[in-house]
């Protein structure tokens, strides 16, 4: 049968595509934006059109048998979405008709008319009336919670469980719910196609699972199977505004998805009309329990088809990117490599998520919660897989707008911005046969507060950026040692450990040797027969720290202790450091040094006043002064010399 499918890009749509292929069916899928689709959906036919211009959805609908009619306006936040929704149904129906279209199918939300239903629900009710007025047949299903890895509403419900050990919930909490598995929506969805008579009446459907619960039922249930002590508390006074900022501020969800979601918990939504059961006596809806099971497994293999998010604001984003233009802002860094392209292309298509950004995680994280401030997406989306991308895929604050196997990856800017802006990864291979990475960041900005954005945050960028394409590099170099077995053969993560600690203590060791010689051959100069002030200081120090220990001998050999001390600080330093080396490997001997001057001063201007264990720096004489910052830097440049040679 000759199928087409709108809302492709969407959560139901992006998974309803290919389970039609799979059947046997002819596809055709409309979008906005073709090139999303082209490599996503290998069969089907991918025409570009917009839904509200009647010439381009006449084009889609040209012969073909039925359509699927998936799109609504839960993004929206205009107070006329309704009227945008019926309008552009409409508009739909009209040309279905003229098409000739044998049926239209369309998937709802449950309800009942007068039981306090939500502006969403009732408009998405609205939707399948306006299509049945067009003389054509329409089978509506209509679901309430869709169970799912990726779903909004069961994104929400996972997220407030997991992340909150006691829940403030308003007291809508307790409305019933017939929530259904994704997996059952998609069947009913397939198996329209081939029901009997189908084509000749409409008919509407009441789709659910097997269990009805409230939705406290299904947060308490969530929290058993994920072995989680959670207690939820009911108050009256949760208005759906600040429900929502709330779920915006703790959940990935953004308010705006997130308010015709919790104005939905208001009216019962449950099945009372089981005629599908009938008419679809193959299909046997699971319960809630297996649907989130289920749906738990996905996010453990490698991750959800598709996800509440991957249609996110596409109304408002800006045009393809043409390549840089007169006024555009650019930063671009560039990098060369022995490792393989793909290597390369391996490493920065798997950016973001949980793996973060290889650089700086906690200033991406900043500007994630700063764009959740102004009202924007933040970081908090992550990605749909951890493993693959393609064209359309949301990436943290960002969206796949260009992806080319082994070559190229541009990334579109979603969050709040005084301008468009844009990042792009490509490799190539140099005149040299090594591999090239050109890492681009473009801005368009919009006014005078674009520019000031920019040149505000450029000092960020070449922190940020320039360490990023370093890191890129350096992990693409690592990975094919490792599959080269190079890796095992330079060290393990054991033996990092362990020389980091002898590193440490060795540089504890000359650190104090070159100490007390240097104020040895000072006192002897200036006084040969003054004592020895900084070693009689030493010892006073050590006495008191000795009179804590629970060993007599240990307390009457003070030295010993000191000793000891003194290079259990040293290897741990040396631990320390070597655990910043393995975040940023190429931080130099400069750093290491900068290490050194950072615990003088830490040591000596702070802890050893705060702590009354020693005298300040500034009691020092120019001679001690001078012997104590070159043998903190002594020290450092001996941990910096053994770590040079070890793998991070």
């Amino acid at each position: 049968m000759r199928v087409l499918v709108t809302g492709a890009t969407g959560y139901i749509g992006g998974r309803l595509v290919p389970r039609l292929l799979e059947a046997g069916h002819a596809v055709r899928v409309v979008a906005r934006d073709s090139g999303r689709l082209r490599e996503r959906f290998v069969g089907a036919e991918i025409v570009e059109g917009d839904l509200s211009d009647r010439e381009s959805i006449e084009r889609a609908l040209h012969d073909v048998d039925a359509a699927y009619y998936l799109i609504h306006s839960m993004s929206r936040e205009d107070a006329d979405f309704a009227e945008v929704d019926r309008e552009i149904a409409s508009t739909f129906a009209d040309a279905a008709r003229e098409a000739r279209v044998g049926r239209i199918i369309y998937l709802g939300g449950l309800g009942v008319e007068g039981e306090n239903l939500s502006p969403h629900l009732r408009s998405r009710q609205e939707v399948g009336a306006v299509l049945r007025r067009s003389g054509i047949p329409v089978t509506e299903f209509r679901a309430a919670m869709i169970v799912g890895a990726g779903s909004a509403s069961f994104e929400m419900m996972r997220y407030l469980t997991e992340r909150l050990p006691i829940m403030v919930a308003p007291k809508w909490v307790a409305t019933p719910c017939q929530p259904i598995a994704i997996r059952d929506v998609l069947a009913y969805l397939v198996a329209e196609l081939a029901r009997p008579n189908s084509a000749s009446t409409s008919e509407i459907y009441e789709i659910g699972g097997a269990d009805v619960l409230s939705y406290y039922d299904m947060m308490m249930e969530y929290a058993t199977i994920r072995a989680l002590r959670r207690k939820l508390v009911v108050v009256p006074f949760f208005t759906p505004r600040l429900s929502s900022g709330w779920v915006h501020l703790v959940t990935p969800i953004p308010s705006r998805i997130a308010r015709p979601l919790i104005d939905g918990l208001r009216s019962p939504v449950v099945v009372r009309d089981d005629r599908a059961l009938r008419d679809f006596s193959q299909i046997r809806p699971i319960g809630f329990e297996e649907a989130v099971r289920r749906a738990l497994n996905r996010y453990s293999t490698v991750g959800p088809e598709t996800t509440w998010f991957d249609a996110y604001d596409v109304r408002t984003l800006p045009g393809n990117f043409t390549g840089a233009t007169d006024g555009m802002l650019i930063d671009r860094r560039e990098r060369h490599t022995s490792a393989s392209s793909s290597a390369v292309f391996s490493v920065f298509t798997q950016l973001g998520g949980r793996r973060g950004w290889l650089y700086a995680d906690n200033l991406w994280a900043l500007r994630g919660r700063l764009d959740r401030l102004v009202g924007g997406i933040g970081l908090r989306r992550g990605r749909r897989s951890a493993s693959e991308l393609r064209v359309g895929d949301a990436l943290d604050f960002w969206r796949v707008e260009a992806y080319e196997t082994g070559h190229l990856l541009r990334l579109r800017a979603e969050m709040r911005l005084p301008g468009y802006a844009w990042l792009e990864f490509e490799t190539s291979a140099d005149e040299r046969g090594r591999t090239s990475l050109k890492q681009t960041a473009f801005f368009d900005p919009r006014g005078v507060f674009g520019y000031l954005y920019w040149y505000g945050v450029l000092p960020f960028h070449g922190l940020i950026f320039g360490n990023m394409a370093s890191r890129i590099v350096l992990e693409a170099e690592r990975a094919e040692d490792a599959s080269s077995g190079e890796a095992s053969q330079r060290g393990t993560p054991r033996t990092h450990i362990v020389a980091a600690l002898v590193a440490g203590a060795v540089g504890s060791l000359a650190m104090d040797v070159i100490q007390e010689g240097f104020t040895a051959l000072f006192d002897r100069k200036r006084d040969p027969e003054k004592p020895d002030e900084e070693t009689e200081a030493i010892v006073a120090v050590v006495a008191r720290i000795s009179k804590l220990l629970p060993s007599e001998t240990l307390r009457r050999n003070p030295r010993t202790v000191g000793r000891v001390v003194h290079y259990a600080f040293g290897g741990g330093f040396g631990l320390a450091y070597a655990v910043v080396r393995s975040r940023q490997p190429k931080i130099g001997i400069g750093m290491g040094l900068a290490f050194g001057v950072a615990l003088w001063v830490l040591s000596d201007t702070i802890l050893i006043p705060a702590t009354r264990l020693g005298r300040p720096w500034w009691r020092y004489s120019r001679a001690q002064r001078a012997n104590a910052l070159l043998s903190h830097l002594c020290y450092a440049a001996t941990v910096e010399g053994v770590l040079r040679t070890i793998p991070t």
